[in-house]
C-alpha cells in the first residue's frame, strides 16, 4: 500500500484554510472519503488502493559519528551496538571475549544513562563449568536443562541478548473515516516490522540465523516474521528504565539460549538484566538435578490456574506444569500467601505478643512458597527479611544471620527494581533499630524486677547499671 511522508500534509491542515477544498482541520476522527481523496491525488496517490497516509518515525544512527542529539526537537530515537566496539575491547583484554553486541533501538537519553552506569561494560561473568545444553523437550519442542547439579544461586548462564527494543513504536496516521482500530493495528504493526529489519540487517548472519530460528506464535495476528519472534521470545527488562522519560516502557531483549527457557508457573530459576555486563544473568532459584529442565515464568503466578492460561494463550501453549495440574490444591496455597508487614508491625508494637508470633507465620507461609516452587517470588523475600529482623530484634544473633544469607542469595538470583530498596546495607541498619525498640519478654520482666529493688532502696543508695539490650 503506497504511503507519502505526514509531515507535508500536517503542515497544510494546519495552515491552508478550508477554502475551496472544503479540508476539516480536525482529523481526529479520519477525514471523509471527499477530503481524503483529494489529498491523496495532491500527493500523487491512487485514492482506490489508499486508506491512510503514515508519518514515518525519524530513527537516527547513533553509531554515526556524524550524529547531533540537540539537532532534533524531541529527545531523539534511533539504533546502535551496545555496548559499542570500543567499549568491548576493554573487556577483551581481561580475557573475556564479549563475542557480538546487542542491536538495540532506543531513545538517546536512555543510551546516556547507560553509558554513565557504573562499571559500564563489564566482562560477561561465565560458569566455571558448562551448566546446561538446548534439546528437544516433550510437546514443548526445544528447552534448557542441566548437564550437573546446579545449587541455589548457581549462574547457569550469563548471555547479551541479539536484540533489545521497546514494546512497541508509536505510527503517526491520517486515515480515511471508517478505517477501524484494527485497521489501525494493522499499520502500527507493519511500521514496527519495518524497523526491525533495519536492525535485523545490522546483525551478524550468525545471529540473523539463530534469530529466525526461534519459535513464533504471532503468525496470525497482523505480525511479521521478525515483529511475531520479538514478541514471542521478548524477555522483560524492568532494570533498564529511561530516567528522562514518565513512561516506563519495558524494553525487551532476544537471547539465542535463555529465550529457549521453558515457563512453569513454578520455575527453578530466575532471570535478571545487569546494565553493567549488559547481559542476563540465569541463575538457580533452588537446587536443580542435573538433567532437570531449567525453567522460568512467562506470567503472573500468584494468579489463579484459569487467569495464568488466559495470559499463556498468546504463547501458543497450555501449562501442564504440577501446579496447573493440581490447580484446585495450589490455587488454595497461593491464594494464602500474602504480605505480613502488618502483622510485624502488630508484634514490634504489643510487647505482650511472643517472641515468635511472626517468625511461625513466616516459616509456614515459606513451607507453601517451597511447595509451589516460588522461590522467585517478592513475598519469598518479605518473610526471609521479616524474621531476620524478628531474630535480630530477639537477640538471636545467629538465626538472624542464616536469614540474611538466604536472603543476600534471593537479592543474588533476582536483579530487580522490586528489590532495590532492600540493600543489606539499609537492611542492617534497620535490624540494629528494631532490636532497640523490640526487647524480649524475659528480659523486661528482669528489668521490672530491678526496678522495684531499685524503688524499695534508699534515696542515697548507689543506682544500678541499667541491663544492656543485644544489638
Amino acid at each position: 500500500m503506497t504511503t507519502i511522508d505526514l509531515t507535508q500534509i500536517t503542515q497544510k491542515l494546519l495552515h491552508d484554510s478550508p477554502g475551496d477544498d472544503g479540508i476539516s482541520l480536525d482529523t481526529s476522527q479520519g477525514l471523509d472519503d471527499a477530503t481524503f481523496n483529494k489529498w491523496a491525488k495532491r500527493f500523487g496517490l491512487d485514492p482506490e488502493g489508499s486508506n491512510y497516509i503514515v508519518r514515518p518515525n525519524q530513527f537516527h544512527d547513533f553509531d554515526d559519528a556524524s550524529f547531533d542529539p540537540d539537532a532534533d526537537g524531541d529527545v531523539p530515537i534511533g539504533y546502535m551496538t551496545m555496548p559499542p566496539p570500543s567499549k568491548r575491547a576493554i573487556t577483551e583484554t581481561e580475557g573475556n571475549d564479549d563475542e557480538f553486541g546487542t542491536e538495540c533501538i532506543l531513545r538517546y537519553s536512555l543510551k546516556e544513562h547507560i553509558f554513565s552506569y557504573p562499571h559500564f561494560p563489564s566482562p560477561i561473568p561465565r560458569p566455571e563449568k558448562p551448566a546446561y545444553e538446548i534439546r528437544e523437550s516433550p510437546g514443548k519442542g526445544v528447552g534448557m536443562y542441566a548437564l550437573r547439579a546446579l545449587s541455589a544461586g548457581e549462574l547457569i548462564i550469563a548471555e547479551r541478548p541479539m536484540l533489545l527494543g521497546p514494546p512497541a513504536v508509536n505510527v503517526q496516521l491520517v486515515w480515511r473515516r471508517g478505517f477501524t482500530h484494527e485497521d489501525k493495528s494493522k499499520v502500527s504493526l507493519l511500521e514496527w516490522e519495518k524497523l526491525l529489519e533495519t536492525v535485523f540487517k545490522r546483525m551478524p548472519p550468525e545471529n540473523q540465523k539463530a534469530y529466525m530460528e526461534l519459535a513464533n506464535s504471532h503468525t496470525h495476528d497482523g505480525s511479521g516474521p521478525l515483529l511475531g519472534r520479538f514478541r514471542t521470545n521478548g524477555l522483560g527488562i524492568d532494570t533498564l528504565v529511561d530516567p528522562f522519560r514518565t513512561s516506563h516502557a519495558i524494553h525487551s531483549g532476544i537471547c539465542k539460549d535463555i529465550s529457549r527457557v521453558n515457563h512453569s508457573c513454578g520455575p527453578n530459576a530466575g532471570r535478571a538484566f545487569d546494565i553493567a555486563t549488559f547481559c542476563f544473568e540465569l541463575r538457580a532459584a533452588r537446587p536443580i538435578s542435573a538433567g532437570e529442565e531449567i525453567t522460568i515464568h512467562y506470567c503472573s503466578v500468584m494468579d489463579k490456574c484459569s487467569l495464568r492460561q488466559d495470559q499463556l494463550k498468546p504463547y501458543g501453549f497450555r501449562c501442564t506444569c504440577p501446579s496447573c495440574t493440581n490447580h484446585v490444591v495450589s490455587d488454595k496455597r497461593r491464594a494464602s500467601l500474602h504480605s505480613l508487614a502488618p502483622l510485624f508491625m502488630q508484634w514490634m508494637q504489643d510487647r505482650s505478643l511472643p517472641g515468635d508470633y511472626v517468625i511461625k507465620e513466616c516459616l509456614r507461609l515459606i513451607a507453601v512458597i517451597k511447595e509451589e516452587g516460588l522461590e522467585t517470588h517478592p513475598l519469598y523475600r518479605e518473610y526471609l527479611e521479616l524474621i531476620s529482623k524478628c531474630y535480630d530484634a530477639l537477640g538471636d544473633v545467629g538465626q538472624s544471620v542464616s536469614f540474611l544469607r538466604q536472603l543476600k542469595l534471593f537479592d543474588k538470583v533476582n536483579k530487580s527494581p522490586l528489590y532495590a530498596s532492600y540493600a543489606l546495607k539499609q537492611l542492617g541498619e534497620q535490624l540494629i533499630a528494631l532490636s532497640r525498640a523490640r526487647v524480649p519478654p524475659e528480659s523486661e520482666k528482669k528489668k521490672k524486677k530491678k526496678s522495684k529493688k531499685k524503688a524499695a532502696k534508699p534515696a542515697d543508695a548507689a543506682p544500678e547499671p541499667l541491663e544492656e539490650t543485644v544489638d
